[in-house]
């Protein structure tokens, strides 16, 4: 009887000791590190030279360590407002762009890109110059948008007779085919996505909005593309630009996108707006954002 009253207090004090032990393991390990935190920025870039030459020459670096990278420009004067480049990047992904071909450069000119995916970097430059006295010139009336993301954004600027601003409260958005009511399987960039809906708001200045179906590769279906106040939304397919079977009409402006890439489509607004999409789309996409939009 003795022999068992002392043998518990010892098997007690035993695991006594090994909870300390462990307490003292957990408390010792190595925190995990935090995640890394992701930024967007806006740049604009306007000429506000109103006589004589402007130049410009701009470089940028953009890295997206694990987080998903996105470069995108869209050049708006007072007639129209047209995106020139979209590209999403990472070292899990891969790399993808709109409206382009494997043999085209990654951004349209004047921009210049390059992606390392060792390091899941961007760069990017742009050298400008312009003639105000010239009444031809494109850069009368012109505001061209950066939208970048990434955990770092360098830039450096000379620029004379142009401005160059940079808007840390980023007035863009984007649903990716992760974010959007979607079901899909993919296989680093590309898979297959059966895609319903999407929507996001746009400021009160006006927006410009950009819609990707998932049928770059291939696929079928019809989508319809809204805004608020629309009286007859566009319907977009999975024809090359996306051929509108319907138009806007409306204080909403549209804006179909030059080029033969399918399901691709922009609209623009002068005022807030909800952007609004929905219908069924299935096909193979090598692309990543399905809708985006720009706040002025």
């Amino acid at each position: 009887m003795m022999r068992g009253m002392t043998s518990r207090p010892r098997l007690v004090l035993v695991l006594s000791a090994a909870v300390a032990v462990l307490a003292g393991s957990s408390a010792s390990a190595a925190p995990k590190a935090p995640a890394p935190t992701a930024v967007q920025e806006v740049i604009t870039i306007q000429r506000t030279a109103t006589t004589g030459l402007a130049a410009l020459a701009l470089i940028g670096k953009v890295q997206a360590s694990k987080v998903p990278g996105f470069f995108a420009t869209v050049d708006r004067s007072a007639s129209n407002t047209r995106l020139r480049s979209i590209v999403d990047f990472n070292s899990v992904s891969g790399i993808t762009r709109y409206g382009h071909g494997e043999a085209t450069p990654l951004c349209d000119a004047p921009v210049v890109c390059a992606v390392d995916l060792s390091t899941d970097t961007l760069t990017f430059s742009i050298t400008e110059t312009s003639d105000a006295d010239n009444k031809g010139d494109r850069w009368s009336g012109l505001t061209r948008y950066l939208a970048i993301r990434g955990t770092k954004i360098d830039l450096q600027v000379a620029a004379i007779g142009f401005t160059v601003k940079r808007h840390t409260a980023a007035s863009f958005a984007r649903v990716t085919r992760d974010d959007a009511d979607a079901d899909g399987v993919g296989v680093s960039n590309a898979g297959v996505e059966v895609f319903r809906a999407a929507q996001l708001p746009g400021k009160e200045r006006g927006s410009f909005a950009l819609l990707q179906l998932p049928c770059d590769v291939e696929g079928v279906g019809v989508a319809t593309f809204a805004a608020t106040g629309d009286l007859a939304p566009n319907v977009v397919n999975c024809q090359p630009s996306g051929r509108k079977v319907g138009v806007g009409v409306g204080y909403v402006s549209t804006s179909q996108q030059d080029g033969d890439h399918p399901g691709l489509y922009s609209r623009t607004s002068s005022r807030a707006t909800q952007w609004q999409v929905s219908g069924a789309v299935a096909g193979i996409s090598g692309t990543a954002t399905r809708l985006f939009v720009l706040s002025y």
